[in-house]
């Protein structure tokens, strides 16, 4: 059983005649450790008995003993505290903890301006504290996305046997954590590793979290200049103007069921809405052919022309979004791609720290709900409508965000970049 006692060791003189005070702790009988109070007596003054000065100390040390051996209470109480909440988050006390943490610990309580809640206890109770308080800021992606960082972060504390606490996040840890999310975590689908931009959304999320702590104080202040967000362009696909007539205008006799899913897709690349804001159009949001709509992910509202096929998509469902989750549109996208004939050949290249991964894919492989803005955005600027008004539309606040999610061909990109910016 675990006890912590104070105690001197006599053997430990120094020249001065004093020997300091050590809270001693013992995990198993075989298994010890000593950490100083920081306070220094001669040993003729100590009571072992009663782990305290003797009252014939007196004023010795500058002090009376009674406010000394008050000082060596709390310090010893200070880390029974610190044993009580090690254990309480299902942790082991063990040597090595103490002597890598109990430290870290001490610097946190001098650095903590107020008492962190009861309730946060586990890095996880922190995390789902943040997500609380982020929920009504954010879109509903984006509290998937934290979700996600918890998932990711509790795989990869099973894999290292240990506990994951605010004084693991050192640059060590980072590096590990990267190797693992690019190799090892796994997917819903069942397949190990995540693509780059993926690790880099993850990242980006721990470091958010870590610097709402520390602002907080709610944890020492933590070094993440280190924390690199990693960034890769993504090889993703548009559908074309004559692809997008194609879709519309199809047949869909014995697939009567694929409607939904085709008007919805007609609708977002006309639109250039995502997803979240495509799915919940209302006939008061329109008025005179424009659209009127607060974005979710940017909370910036936006006019849209309603014109053409999205004019006669929305009239035909009474001026309001078709109905179809993002779990059967996602899925029913790829069935309408193949039946169309989408079936083009793509490369697409990812990146694992650095190593070149190849795959290759059939168009209506690739199609995804993504495609609505990111078809929107290239068709309208091979068009020549004003970047600065796509942008509008599309939420893209820089110019290079903007051209990044362009998928166009690099001359074709060259050709309009100079003319379009100016």
């Amino acid at each position: 059983m675990a006890t912590a006692k104070l105690v001197i060791k006599k053997s430990f003189i120094k020249k001065d005649g004093r020997t300091p005070v050590y809270i001693q702790y013992i995990f198993h009988s075989e298994e010890k450790i000593t950490i100083t109070t920081g306070i220094e007596i001669l040993p003729v003054h100590w009571n072992p008995d009663l782990q305290a000065l003797k009252e014939k100390a007196g004023e010795t040390y500058g002090l009376n003993y009674a406010l000394i051996n008050a000082q060596l209470s709390d310090k010893l109480n200070e880390f029974k505290f610190f044993l009580g909440n090690t254990i309480a988050r299902n942790i082991k006390p063990t040597i090595k903890f103490v002597r890598d943490h109990f430290s870290q610990y001490l610097i946190q309580r001098n650095n903590t301006a107020k008492q962190v809640p009861d309730k946060l206890i586990t890095i996880y109770d922190h995390l789902n504290d943040y997500i609380q308080q982020k929920k009504e800021a954010v879109a509903n992606d984006t509290v998937k996305d934290y979700r996600s960082l918890i998932k990711h972060l509790k795989q990869f504390e099973k894999s290292i046997g240990e506990p994951i606490t605010f004084e693991s996040f050192d640059y060590l840890f980072y590096e590990s954590f990267i190797d693992f999310l690019f190799y090892e975590t796994v997917k819903p689908n069942g397949e190990k590793g995540l693509l780059a931009n993926a690790v880099g959304k993850q990242i980006k999320n721990l470091k958010a979290f870590l610097r709402d702590r520390i602002r907080k104080k709610y944890c020492i202040d933590i070094d993440l200049s280190g924390y690199k967000t990693i960034t890769e362009e993504v090889d993703k696909i548009h559908l074309t103007r004559k692809e997008l007539s194609l879709v519309y205008h199809f047949n869909l006799n014995g697939a009567e069921h694929l409607e939904v899913t085709r008007d919805m897709l007609v609708l977002g690349c006309s639109l250039g809405l995502r997803f979240s804001d495509l799915s919940r159009i209302t006939p008061e949001m329109i008025s005179d052919s424009i659209l009127s709509i607060r974005q979710k992910k940017v909370r910036k509202r936006v006019l849209i022309p309603i014109m053409n096929e999205a004019e006669e998509i929305l009239r035909k469902y009474n001026w309001q979004s078709p109905s179809i989750s993002l779990a059967d549109f996602n899925k029913d996208l790829k069935t309408l791609g193949k039946l169309i004939g989408l079936d083009s050949h793509f490369e697409v290249a990812n990146y694992k720290k650095g190593q070149e991964f190849i795959k290759r894919y059939k168009k209506y492989e690739l199609l995804s709900s993504h495609v609505c803005r990111r078809s929107f955005c290239t068709n309208e600027y091979l068009d020549d409508t004003d970047c600065h008004l796509i942008m509008k539309i599309s939420g893209h606040r820089t110019q290079k965000a903007f051209m990044t999610y362009l998928k166009i061909d690099e001359d074709v990109a060259n050709r309009y970049c100079v003319s379009n910016f100016v």
